[in-house]
């Protein structure tokens, strides 16, 4: 009986031992996930905030556009004033 005892508590002790430290990974695994569930919903809310809003796209698009009828404007401008030098000679 008492070989039984020293047993029991052998492997308690053991259980004690391994169990304790492995409890304590897993919570702080645990509280780790959690603050780093909070830093990524963080990081979301922040890129979500960064969308470019419609009519801002609009007006830039406008604008954009504008600017390259004016560019292709002067391009046909030039190139009809190569062509009446082409003709001219």
């Amino acid at each position: 009986m008492p070989t039984l005892q020293v047993v029991a508590l052998g492997v308690n002790a053991l259980l004690v031992l391994v169990i304790f430290p492995l409890r304590k990974a897993v919570d702080d695994l645990s509280n780790s996930d959690r603050a780093l569930t909070e830093r990524l919903q963080a990081l979301e809310i922040k890129i979500a905030e960064q969308y470019v809003q419609r009519g801002e796209l609009s007006v830039t698009l406008d604008k954009m556009l504008l600017k390259l009828d004016q560019i292709d404007a002067r391009i046909n401008s030039r190139m009809d004033s190569l062509d009446a030098v082409k003709v001219n000679k």
